[in-house]
């Protein structure tokens, strides 16, 4: 930006939440601004100010650049991915892309409003303007895909029409839509130099500036390679991805397919640039570590440079004389000299320096180090001949929408997966087969596909199983291996669907899809992580082909459930990219759902709700009994009959309740030859866990108590459904008695609402896609009363048969805590957030600070009700929360800042109050104190921004320690696992710090993200150590430490767009999990539990607690079965409070 010597050099910083300006004369950095949540583009404006696409957040920040600071933030609708954004050269408009909604946005740059918006497909990344500002030309940046991808014979010709990459021009004055340019399939033969392939990853269209050309930089995919698609040809680590621009012609509009430039050794080309005069092309090699320069009229590359790790940005002076490359993954610019190459003609690029372009470093050590690992193919260890890094598939941890032919590699046809919001290994095995159980798997692929020499030493490699998949664990032999794995691990945040309303709150599809999903989806994909996934989970669910391939060279039972976090943006869906659609998808392995039902599940799922479910539990060990002829095995799955005239079963150990709704769901296998085994069933009865019932034809069932079963039943029957003694089977319509080997999965669903009973059974019949599915309206409270024993059966008649089942799981619609007193007023008038504690078992205290700067109580004894009035404990109070603890039964202490800002202690000494003391400094913060181990750590922000700690320890206070930082919210404290004081507080960067009581200065640490106002954070029973945040996005955000390492920002999804004031969470002492409170938008307390698993794991919902309530944090306790919190009413700031037992 600006002109002569006070031209600019701004640069996004992604991972750290900050613009970098520097004065690109002297190359001095200026200034490193905060904005919002994952800038990934900028532009200038017409007037100057610098406009910031903040992805993650939804938001664009506009930087003035006579204060180097944000002067406005647009905020965007949830979910919509802002990404590319360009001026108008005429500067009335700015433009933006939004990735998450498909759509083009104009806006205002002097009064930031919407000026239009039209919708340009799918994945719309990036941007570019004419330089006549008639045209904006949007690039998709991921590829739709080819007709056939999904199968072995892919066809981009199909029709007589072209298939391929999109651009899409729209006039800038009418928000018309042109015509797409399609950047076509390149069928030039496989070699060194050259490959086939269709172009992805598409980034900004680099216009020449005389308008008669432009080149589109990509990867191109070689979907026609491998040995099932390709005449027994695999993929290999230079025809599986190579780096190349395409030329589009501009008087035409139209792609010029044979002047299409392939960066030989490279895979993929992130950014392009001209100069000035339009005569040289500048292209970054983000895998390569490098810059080609190309002739632009030729197209013959005339040299390459080297620069940082993961080039991503490229833009050339004003004046033709420099080149500044953005080094995504070194944290720089590397700034070039084009005057040697562009006035005397000599190929030579001198650096002439590199800027940094992050201050404070927002990830570990580890995590940045495997995130440069992710990105790179230059290091030989990774890659051969610098092609193929993990992000050429997995950009930004995300998927290409490609469908592989990895037969090769013992597998199949495998659409990619993305890596967001799986945590690495958090989910269970990785893969549609899982055929990885740890990241470090992956050392396998580097040298099998990539032709890296590996991160660890061949030696190590080869010992023992190591160099197979899911062999000897290769986790900590290499510490560059473990760190990739780490950054892999890192990864559990998820993009929150755009389709999904502001408020959180759900539509009446998704309502009605909400029942659907939970009735015949939740078995396998409840719970926060929506998977079921586990080390030998896979599910034959009739979606396998022969195309399906293997596993591990070997068979392929069936498909590890995938996880649905963002199933809104990973199209095309299942293993081999076969369905298009959500709603094509789930009628592809779900049966007998009506339209209707169909539609609204599809809803349900794409608008991002599943995580109002429950999880799935696993019925395995002691919650299961084997009866008969069940065998457990040592792969946990349950053989139930192993020969002929056998009756076998598996019981639930414990009761399940009729008026209660669930889900459960099991893998089962079949074997023998025709006409033997006679089938399985999951029945309901009366006679306990301990029955079995008869063989043959009667599957274990006949005999047993009242029994009602969901069946399939093989020999001479072959029938199913729902049967009772007075309810026959119905046929099955196909013959699976002549089946030699029949897997699948069955799924039973019970609503007590509509007395509905459903089943489904999806199964691969001698190979064969087969599935079954049957209901029946039946009242179970009626027929069995308030309990009833479940489980899996299975019979033998006259000859051997083996019937296994596995992977048994329930998962229910788990009710609200039960409220004890909903809202009880507790009157009064506060002018300042209201503290509660307790001191002993049963017992509650509540603290505010009245009108009249006095300390006020009250409280509830043991076994008591609650004190009938506030009882004035005095004080010359500020307003504010005040700080109470009790560092033992009969003992409390009360801190609050004063009006003369110092901190002030009243004490209750188990008999009286003792009067007030000050304890001097001079605040700017409320106060947060910790009792542990006979010690209180009170700690504060002082008048520079740093926190202040002292310590009371036998019967003395030590003085004011300096503990450093630069704070700009109130700290909030808590003992760790070892009983250190450990406190966290908003940094003058928006991220989160850490600051150790007794580390001092020297362990002060970022944990990074943008958050508003104070984080709350608790230790559970097992250590775990969980913070939580209100993020940029008015989400609930959790990071959480384990004893070794954070985890890393998990986005609570369920909460997007409905905090309005920092969470207030407590750690109960006799149940796993964190309680979490937050006050959203309509002014009502919720309440979540956090068991410390993944992201939005809990035993319950979102709950409604009390509503009218002031935005800002309750306060809250915790004790052994019960929770509760006080907080202020938004007009009357009267206090209100309200109490749950807890189970």
């Amino acid at each position: 930006s600006g002109s002569g010597a006070g031209q600019r050099l701004w640069v996004a910083n992604p991972d750290a939440n900050t613009v970098t300006v520097f004065d690109a004369a002297s190359r001095a950095r200026l200034a490193e601004i905060p904005v919002g949540e994952q800038p990934v583009t900028l532009t200038v404006a017409g007037d100057g100010r610098v406009w910031v696409a903040n992805r993650r957040s939804a938001s664009v920040s506009v930087i003035d650049p006579g204060s180097n600071s944000v002067i406005r933030t647009i905020a965007l609708p949830p979910g919509s991915q802002p990404y590319g954004v360009v001026g108008h050269p005429g500067g009335d408009s700015v433009w933006l892309a939004m990735e998450g909604t498909g759509e083009l946005h104009r806006y205002s740059p002097t009064s930031f409003a919407r000026t239009g918006r039209t919708n340009v497909g799918a994945n719309a990344r990036h941007l570019a303007v004419t330089g006549d500002g008639q045209t904006v030309f949007a690039t998709r940046f991921i590829t739709p895909p080819l007709p056939g991808e999904s199968t072995a014979k892919v066809d981009p010709y199909w029709g007589g029409r072209v298939h391929g990459a999109r651009v899409i021009p729209v006039d800038a004055a009418t928000l018309a839509v042109g015509t797409q340019i399609v950047l076509r399939h390149s069928d030039r033969p496989d070699a060194e130099n050259q490959g086939r392939g269709i172009p992805n990853y598409l980034g900004a269209m680099a216009i020449s500036p005389d308008g008669s050309q432009a080149f589109v930089p990509s990867k191109q995919d070689n979907v026609l390679r491998g040995t099932l698609r390709d005449n027994g040809r695999d993929l290999d680590f230079q025809n599986t991805v190579r780096a190349v621009s395409s030329r589009i012609v501009m008087a035409t509009r139209a792609e010029d397919p044979a002047a299409r430039i392939d960066h030989d050794n490279a895979s993929l080309a992130s950014a392009a640039a001209f100069d000035p005069l339009g005569t040289l092309l500048f292209v970054a090699l983000e895998t390569s570590r490098e810059v080609a320069v190309i002739d632009a009229y030729s197209r013959a590359q005339l040299m390459r440079v080297p620069v940082g790790r993961a080039p991503q940005g490229l833009e050339v002076s004003p004046d033709g004389s420099r080149l500044y490359v953005a080094n995504f993954m070194d944290r720089t610019v590397t700034v070039l000299d084009l005057v040697p190459l562009r006035t005397r003609g000599r190929y030579e690029m001198p650096v002439l320096g590199t800027l940094s372009t992050v201050g404070a470093e927002p990830l570990s050590q580890q995590v940045l180090r495997g995130k440069q690992l992710f990105y790179d193919a230059a290091d030989v260890r990774l890659a051969r001949d610098r092609y193929m890094s993990c992000a050429s598939c997995h950009n930004d941890g995300g998927h290409d929408g490609r469908t592989w032919d990895l037969s090769g590699a013992g597998e199949g046809l495998r659409n990619t997966i993305s890596l967001r919001g799986r945590g690495g290994m958090r989910n269970g095995p990785l893969h549609w087969s899982g055929n990885f159980d740890e990241v470090q798997d992956f050392e396998g692929q580097i040298r099998r596909l990539a032709g890296g020499t590996g991160l660890m030493t061949d030696a190590d490699f080869a010992a023992g199983t190591r160099s197979q998949p899911m062999g000897t664990p290769k986790a900590g032999v290499s510490a560059d291996l473990d760190a990739l794995a780490a950054y892999v691990g890192s990864l559990t945040a998820v993009d929150r669907s755009p389709h999904r309303a502001a408020s959180g709150a759900p539509s009446a599809a998704e309502a009605l899809g909400r029942e659907v999903f939970a009735e015949r989806c939740a078995s396998c994909h409840a719970g926060t992580a929506t998977t079921d996934s586990a080390p030998g989970g896979l599910h034959a669910v009739g979606t396998q082909k022969t195309t399906s391939g293997r596993r591990l060279g070997g068979p392929l039972a069936g498909i590890d459930t995938p996880s649905l976090a963002d199933v809104w943006s990973t199209a095309p869906y299942l293993h081999n990219g076969s369905a298009p659609t959500i709603a094509a998808a789930i009628a592809a392995h779900v049966p007998g759902l009506a339209d209707g039902d169909l539609a609204e599940v599809a809803t349900f799922v794409r608008n991002g709700a599943v995580d109002t479910l429950a999880p799935p539990r696993r019925l395995e060990g002691a919650a299961v009994r084997a009866v008969g002829s069940a065998t457990a095995r040592p792969d946990g799955s349950t053989r139930l009959t192993a020969t002929y005239s056998q009756a076998g079963a598996l019981w639930s150990t414990q009761a399940w309740p009729t008026a209660q709704p669930f889900t459960t769901a099991f893998d089962f296998s079949m074997d023998g030859a025709g006409r033997q085994a006679d089938g399985l069933a999951f029945v309901l009865h009366g006679s306990g866990p301990g029955a079995i019932g008869g063989a043959g034809g009667c599957i274990g069932m006949c005999g047993l108590s009242n029994w009602l079963a969901a069946t399939v039943r093989t020999w001479l029957y072959n029938d199913g459904g729902f049967m009772h003694d007075g309810r026959p089977g119905r046929p099955l319509g196909f013959d699976a008695g002549a089946a030699r080997r029949i897997v699948g999965r069955m799924s039973v669903t019970w609503n007590p609402a509509s007395n509905r009973l459903s089943m489904t059974a999806a199964m691969l019949v001698d190979g064969v896609p087969r599935s079954f599915a049957d209901s029946m309206t039946i009242d179970l409270r009626a027929r069995f009363g308030a309990t009833v024993t479940a489980g899996i059966t299975a019979g033998t008649g006259g000859a051997t048969a083996v019937q296994t089942v596995s992977n048994w799981s329930t998962a229910a619609i788990v009710p609200a805590p039960r409220r004890d007193d909903a809202r009880t007023d507790f009157g009064g008038i506060a002018i300042g957030a209201p503290e509660c504690v307790s001191w002993a078992e049963g017992r509650e205290d509540c603290f505010v600070v009245g009108t009249d700067g006095a300390l006020y109580q009250r409280f509830q004894p043991v076994g008591g009700a609650w004190s009938g009035s506030w009882t004035r404990l005095g004080g010359r109070l500020a307003a504010g929360r005040p700080s109470c603890v009790s560092a033992g039964d009969g003992r409390l202490d009360c801190f609050a800042i004063g009006t003369d800002r110092a901190l002030w202690q009243r004490s209750w000494d188990g008999s009286r109050w003792v009067d007030w003391r000050s304890l001097g400094g001079v605040t700017t913060s409320d106060p947060s104190c910790v009792a542990v181990g006979g010690r209180i750590d009170c700690a504060v922000r002082g008048t520079d921004n740093a926190l202040y700690s002292r310590t009371l320890a036998a019967g003395a206070w030590s003085g004011w320690r300096r503990l450093g930082g630069s704070l700009s919210s109130a700290p909030d404290c808590v003992a760790d696992a070892q009983g250190a004081t450990q406190c966290f507080a908003r940094g003058a960067d928006a991220a989160l710090w850490q600051v150790p009581v007794e580390a001092g200065a020297g362990g002060v640490r970022s944990l990074g993200g943008w958050i508003h106002g104070e984080a709350s954070c608790a230790t559970q029973g097992d250590g775990l150590l969980q913070c939580f945040v209100r993020g940029s996005d008015d989400a609930l955000w959790r990071n959480a430490f384990d004893g070794v390492r954070w985890s890393g920002w998990q986005q609570e999804r369920a909460s997007v767009g409905l905090v309005q004031a920092p969470p207030r969470c407590v750690a109960s002492p006799d149940r796993a999990g964190v309680d979490c409170f937050v006050v959203t938008n309509d002014g009502t307390l919720r309440h979540r539990v956090r068991d410390g698993g993944g992201p939005d794991e809990g035993a319950w919902p979102w709950t409604i607690a009390a509503t009218g309530l002031a935005p800002e944090a309750p306060g809250c306790v915790a004790q052994r079965g019960s929770v509760s919190c006080a907080a202020r009413g938004a007009a009357d700031r009267r206090v209100l409070h309200a109490g749950w037992s807890v189970d």
